[in-house]
């Protein structure tokens, strides 16, 4: 399935980001020698099934429908954390908050 599809697909979307809190959650956590394999990890889960591109997607369009599309350019030339900050001040919904 493609990106643009899997966009579409509430629950692709869900798994994905469930997935990528579950990556955040373990980097939070990691420590020294734990970082290298997790590394790798990140690589992988991130990548393979398009968590990053699918949950960064949907959280551009958030932005963009909330606030509009002036606003996701800003936040984009803010950086990621600007960018992160301003798609959890759109209050999404639990299971797409990270």
């Amino acid at each position: 399935m493609d990106g643009y599809r899997l966009i579409e697909s509430q629950e692709e979307v869900r798994k994905r980001f469930e997935l990528c809190r579950r990556l955040m959650q373990n980097l939070q956590r990691a420590s020294g020698q734990e970082l290298s394999s997790l590394k790798e990890r990140l690589w992988r889960e991130g990548n393979t099934p398009r968590v990053s591109y699918v949950v960064g997607a949907v959280m551009a369009r958030r932005i963009e429908q909330v606030d509009g599309r002036l606003k996701l350019l800003k936040t984009i030339e803010g950086g990621p954390q600007a960018f992160l900050e301003t798609y959890l001040a759109t209050s999404p919904p639990a299971e797409f908050g990270l």
